[in-house]
């Protein structure tokens, strides 16, 4: 299971205990991971954001939605190794998913310097259906070399979930 399922599931089992349905999603932004609306349907909802918090999440109202960014707090969970050696994948359908994962590898940074936007956008790529994945990844690629172009960092860390991605093949 991706790491943005396992978050959502942990996330979703939190909520569920407060609410009885609450809604939860993906959000369509790069600015946090989640959106719920538990903040309009539950009283108890500043201690509920206190329990996500010492869960590992953070959690911003944001004023004019009454709707709850998530986020997590600590992005050091995917900023995991990769082996040294990975071959072009056979499945062609991995091939931008694998130039992005090469070029991040290549460009290792410190992991607070890191464009937390851009590892969000590759987290959420990889859960996305396998038409869209490529493209997504495509569009991240291209601001990565904007990035590079300006010497500025890239999202490294992110070269675990571009693996594993890659190793599942598509899906």
């Amino acid at each position: 299971m991706a790491e943005l399922a396992k978050w959502q599931n942990r996330l979703w089992q939190a909520l569920m205990s407060e609410s009885k349905s609450p809604m939860l999603r993906v959000s369509r932004e790069d600015d946090c991971l989640w959106v719920c609306d538990l903040p309009r349907r539950a009283a108890n909802a500043e201690a509920v954001c206190i329990t996500l918090t010492e869960m590992g999440f953070s959690v911003t109202l944001d004023k004019k939605s009454l709707l709850w960014k998530i986020d997590v707090l600590d992005y050091v969970a995917i900023d995991k190794p990769t082996p040294d050696e990975v071959g072009v994948p056979s499945d062609e359908d991995t091939h931008t998913a694998y130039t992005l994962f090469r070029l991040l590898r290549a460009h290792p940074a410190a992991l607070d310097e890191q464009p937390v936007e851009l590892i969000r956008s590759i987290l959420k790529a990889c859960e996305l259906p396998p038409a869209q994945v490529e493209s997504r990844l495509a569009e991240v690629h291209a601001q990565c070399a904007a990035r590079l172009r300006r010497h500025q960092p890239l999202p490294a860390a992110a070269a675990g979930i571009l693996y594993d991605y890659i190793k599942e093949g598509r899906r």
